[in-house]
């Protein structure tokens, strides 16, 4: 009779801290979240700053608490600082800021891609803890629009190596931890700001650069199958400078005033900057 009232004891506590865990660990996993934080871009032309919000989500399949495979995106926009100085080089220089070179406007960040990861915790009981080491490949799109001679749309293949996982301080309440290190081929997309361009009014070019990520947060289970979290994430990203490239300007840009200035051939290239951003996930899980 003892041996299988401690059968049964053991059977519960198997099923309440499988019905409890912070995480999945078997099966589809899905997270949502609202975003928002401090984003902050400089090169030796310019620097400006912006307070961007929005939505961000990860979807994907657990296989038995070891392997993670998902698909994760996000996308952030804020108006940015007004400068009056642009962040793109440009040779012939075009100064009269009445018409052209009117600084940072608008900031569009774009993240898509797929993240796997093996679970090295998976042996350990359910209450420890995870701690996953990620890779994969994701793109990541800052576009920095402006009223100016030229743009950057700065896009970064990224293929992140990264550690993740959650500290569980009971079957409800844990603390989730990350640190990453990211690879990037980053892509500098050159033009005016015309909403049609021709070939000689656009040009591209190619940098290997790096980013850093360090985050830490909360997870709070509220159901059996939903948690709720924060996390606060501190991301730095170099980029080193680009080949020039020439690009035409036409008298068209802007089309407010299109006399002011006639077309204008300049070699341009993107000085090597540093971004800096403070992001903020709250949201939920299963």
């Amino acid at each position: 009779m003892k041996r299988h009232c401690k059968k049964l004891l053991l059977c519960a506590f198997l099923l309440c801290s499988q019905g409890f865990s912070l995480e999945a660990k078997s099966g589809f996993y899905g997270e949502a979240s609202f975003n928002t934080g401090y984003f902050y871009h400089t090169n030796s032309n310019a620097s400006a700053s912006a307070i961007p919000s929005g939505i961000g989500f990860e979807l994907g399949y657990i296989l038995q608490n070891t392997f993670k495979i998902g698909l994760l995106g996000s996308f952030l926009s804020s108006p940015m600082s007004d400068k009056s100085a642009s962040f793109v080089s440009s040779n012939p220089s075009i100064v009269d800021t009445t018409t052209r070179y009117q600084g940072a406007k608008q900031l569009l960040n774009f993240e898509f891609g797929l993240k796997g990861g093996i679970n090295i915790l998976e042996r350990s009981n359910a209450t420890h803890g995870t701690l996953y080491l990620n890779s994969g490949m994701y793109v990541k799109d800052i576009a920095i629009a402006s009223v100016g001679d030229a743009y950057a749309d700065i896009v970064h293949s990224v293929i992140p190596f990264e550690v993740e996982g959650l500290f569980y301080h009971n079957e409800k309440f844990g603390i989730y931890y990350l640190g990453a290190f990211d690879l990037m081929s980053t892509i500098y997309n050159f033009g005016p700001t015309t909403v049609r361009k021709s070939a000689q009014e656009r040009a591209k070019e190619y940098v290997i650069s790096y980013g850093v990520r360090l985050g830490a947060g909360v997870s709070y289970k509220v159901s059996k199958d939903a948690r709720f979290f924060a996390r606060l994430i501190l991301s730095y990203i170099y980029a080193p400078q680009s080949p020039t490239q020439q690009i035409l300007t036409p008298s068209r840009t802007p089309n407010s005033n299109p006399a002011i200035l006639g077309d204008v051939r300049a070699d341009v290239f993107y000085p090597s900057n540093n971004t800096l951003g403070i992001n903020l996930k709250i949201g939920f899980g299963f």
